[in-house]
């Protein structure tokens, strides 16, 4: 009963029987990491019958940090689940729970271009304040020292999964989850089924916001232990917590009929609740520590004409045109107050919590007019409602007045500014439409298939918010979907050979895109005066968006003992008609452009970054080509022996770009991968040992990446080096 735009994953649990059943399975690798996992399940007596599974995942991280952090990506994870099944002739229930927990350090993203640390900062380069990376000596450790600064690290030879970073982070999460499946057969053609899913996910973790180990000196957190540069507020980490809770029900009732025509009719129902919060911290800033009051008085006059009794007089004197010192009555949905207290480490907080609800009803049949030819086709309408209440979004920053020169300029008076909670935060919104399915299928005189399908879908839209009212499209439109698809399925050579392929094109309405850019037709976008560009970041909605390709699988029993399996998909796309800006775009032009300083209320004149044409380029992170493949050779021992079985598999992925820009210079390279495994199974099947290795090339891909803007080093996720270990089955029932 979902909606799916693009297709789904079903992952099913093994049930229990009434047959006794266990499994047990230990793992250990080469980073000193192991695993162990535990299922057994059997006959309560009667109709019942249970399982139980539960495992841990402990050790070291396998991302090397060569900063005094510690190494990432480290698991600490632990997990239980029972079941229990009522099953009888017409009746069968299963109900399940499952407790998870991570307490582990995750992985964290790696600079692939080297920082510019010979320029202090404040000049066209780094307009925005002090050079982080100034005299840092440490260095990338993930890339070339020699890679020129902006360069992405792959074009000077190969990337390291490495990072240097001096505060260790970690994650503390828990989820519940509970499903419930009951199928009762009504009659011998009609079966009724109910399906309740639940999960509530509560997290929390830390993580190193500035990506380099530099820290501050003992005396003066703000110029580094390191070279001695000024570093500001840039020691940083950040605290984010998420809550997520979401509830499903679903009943379907389908046939069985010896005749031609069957079907599937339902209703869904689905609720889902979010929210999250992030706070930033910094523990360099040179107005850190002391109240509001007693930094205000130590920094007058400020500016040399402000003279400050407290915190508040500088408000009083300051504030007028650029918002509200009135929490009651905020400006354009902000006002400004003095941070309580004498740590002022904390300068950023945002929170946000939604609400979302869908409703569907649903109808699929098929009709079989003989042995060759079945017409199938379904309806479904979903009503999706969202809600992000105005009351629950939004945030502070905490800034400092008095530190326009430095080093050795005043130590700052800190101020907070909220965002949000205003006119241009919050929505409610009710998004619904019919969709469908209709599809062809024939099927040869040797069983073989033949299909043709065309199918619909649609995404729900959303809201755009701002601190400035009107100033981007409030709503997000739905994004919709037609999907024509031919295929065929098929068993060859004795059903020695299995293959499976399929031809689709995609046609996307209104795609949803979020990227920084000017009004959409027919919209008007005021722009703030203290805006540093005419531009906004908004979602927008993009028509003629398509996507097409080809997917071949197969599986192939050449012998008895040796088979091969694999896939190939072959993919294109092209965005709509599209404009925006793309971030570090080395050949981005330029207009001049004039604003008013928001903290000083000076006029001010610089560049910003013009947008530029998008349309027919390729969507962001879609390789050309995927292919993989599978050898195994099974090996009999004899009876007494057992069997051995030998596996190997390759992978590769082709180059993609990270963003619609399609920059050739910042294309992502191809990478492959090899994994093979050594295994061992004794006679009857109770005992298995394998001995693995995964990357064994260790060929480090790129999983994600961030370009950022001009001044800002590539941040990527990358894949895990190469994994040698041992695994353990023992299976006591067989």
């Amino acid at each position: 009963g979902r909606n799916s735009i693009a297709g789904s994953i079903n992952l099913v649990n093994t049930r229990p029987t009434q047959r006794w059943d266990a499994t047990l399975m230990g793992e250990a690798n080469d980073w000193d990491q192991y695993r162990f996992n535990v299922a057994i399940g059997g006959p309560l007596g009667g109709a019942f019958s249970f399982r139980v599974t539960g495992g841990t995942h402990q050790g070291d991280g396998i991302q090397e940090n060569v900063g005094p952090g510690g190494d990432h990506d480290a698991p600490d994870q632990t997990f239980w689940a029972p079941q229990l099944r009522v099953q009888t002739s017409r009746f069968d229930m299963n109900m399940r729970y499952s407790h998870v927990e991570d307490k582990g350090t995750p992985s964290s993203f790696v600079m692939l271009t080297n920082a510019n640390t010979t320029d202090p900062g404040y000049t066209e380069e780094w307009d925005w304040g002090p050079n982080p990376f100034y005299l840092w000596e440490t260095g990338n450790p993930a890339i070339d020292p020699d890679c020129p600064v902006g360069t992405p690290g792959w074009h000077c030879g190969d990337i390291e999964n490495k990072i240097a970073l001096n505060f260790p982070g970690y994650t503390e999460s828990e989820a519940d989850y509970a499903t419930l499946y009951a199928n009762y057969q009504i009659t011998d053609n009609v079966s009724v089924r109910y399906s309740f899913g639940y999960s509530d996910v509560l997290s929390f973790g830390v993580r190193d916001t500035d990506l380099i180990d530099r820290e501050g000196l003992p005396g003066d957190p703000s110029f580094a232990s390191d070279g001695g540069a000024y570093i500001g507020g840039m020691n940083d980490y950040y605290e984010h917590s998420f809550d997520y809770d979401e509830m499903s029900h679903e009943l379907t009732f389908s046939s069985s009929y010896a005749g031609p025509f069957n079907f599937i009719t339902g209703l869904f129902y689905y609720e889902n609740d979010r929210g999250g919060a992030i706070d930033r911290y910094s523990e360099s800033f040179p107005w850190r520590s002391g109240t509001a009051d007693e930094l205000a008085r130590a920094n007058s006059p400020l500016y040399d004409w402000y003279v400050l009794d407290s915190c508040q007089d500088m408000l009083e004197q300051f504030v007028s045109g650029f918002g509200s010192i009135d929490p009651e009555n905020p400006e354009l949905g902000l006002y400004w107050y003095c941070p309580e207290g004498d740590d002022h480490s904390l300068w950023v907080n945002f929170f946000s919590r939604s609400r979302s609800e869908t409703q569907a009803a649903f109808f699929s049949g098929n009709y079989q007019f003989n042995n060759h030819w079945t017409l199938s086709g379904g309806i479904r309408y979903t009503e999706d409602e969202k809600w992000q209440p105005q009351e629950d979004q939004g945030g502070i920053y905490v800034l400092s007045f008095g530190t326009e020169t430095w080093p050795g300029g005043a130590t700052g008076v800190p101020v907070g500014i909220t965002f949000g909670q205003g006119e241009g935060y919050g929505g409610s919104g009710s998004w619904g439409k019919p969709i469908g399915h209709l599809a062809a299928e024939y099927r040869t005189d040797s069983g073989n298939l033949i299909y043709g399908r065309v199918s619909t879908g649609f995404r729900a839209g959303g809201f755009n918010f701002t601190d400035v009212p009107g100033s981007v499209p409030p709503f997000i439109l739905e994004e919709t979907l037609v999907n024509y698809e031919l295929g065929g399925k098929g068993l060859f050579f004795n059903s020695r050979l299995q293959i499976a392929a399929g031809l689709w094109y995609n046609d996307f309405q209104d795609y949803q895109l979020m990227a920084t850019q000017a009004a959409p037709p027919g919209v008007e976008i005021p722009v703030p005066e203290w805006s540093e560009s005419p531009y906004a970041e908004f979602t927008d909605n993009i028509a003629d968006t398509k996507i097409w390709g080809l997917d071949f699988e197969f599986s192939w029993y050449l012998t008895n003992h040796f088979s091969l399996m694999g896939f190939y998909a072959w993919q294109d796309s092209e965005i709509g008609p599209h404009m925006s800006v793309v971030w570090g775009d080395p050949d981005a032009e330029f207009a001049p452009w004039t604003w008013i300083d928001f903290f000083s209320g000076e006029e001010m004149t610089g560049e910003y970054q013009l947008e530029t044409d998008q349309t027919g380029n390729r969507l962001p992170m879609q390789p050309e080509h995927k292919l993989a493949l599978t050898a195994g050779y099974n090996i009999p021992l004899g009876r007494s022996g057992g069997d051995l079985q030998l596996l190997a598999t390759y992978a590769y992925t082709d180059e993609q770009y990270p963003d619609i820009a399609n920059i050739e210079l910042f294309t992502i390279p191809a990478h492959d991968r090899w994994d093979a495994s050594v295994g061992w199974t004794a006679p009857g099947g109770k005992w298995s040992l394998a001995l693995f290795g995964k990357n064994l090339t260790d060929e480090v891909g790129i999983v994600e990446l961030h370009t950022g803007l001009s001044n800002d080093p590539f941040l990527a996720l990358l894949t895990a080096p190469r994994q040698i270990g041992l695994q353990l089955f023992w299976r006591p029932f067989n």
